[in-house]
């Protein structure tokens, strides 16, 4: 497998995981413009405007920062991947 097909496996991956924590938002929300960083593969500031979005929403399941946990593992961003782990094992203080 060369190193392209690579990348654009892990994008996928990644993608995946946006989409499926930009599925878990409330249908009131406008996700379109998450769909448009995805559309151009501007995979960092999706994650980034997801994590935004959450902070102004209550009530989002575990399976939301779970989905974001994996896309910034899959992405390779350390600090990003603590800090939903923390959301998920609880500390709102992170």
């Amino acid at each position: 497998m060369g190193d392209r097909q690579k990348l654009e496996e892990s994008w996928a991956r990644t993608t995946a995981h946006l989409m499926a924590a930009c599925d878990i938002l409330p249908t009131a929300v406008d996700k379109s413009w998450v769909e448009d960083f995805l559309h151009h593969n501007e995979l960092e500031l999706a994650l980034d405007d997801l994590e935004v979005m959450a902070d102004d929403l209550e009530g989002l399941s575990v399976e939301f920062w779970k989905q974001l946990s994996a896309a910034a593992k899959s992405m390779g961003l350390g600090q990003h991947f603590e800090r939903y782990e923390a959301r998920i094992a609880g500390d709102d203080k992170v």
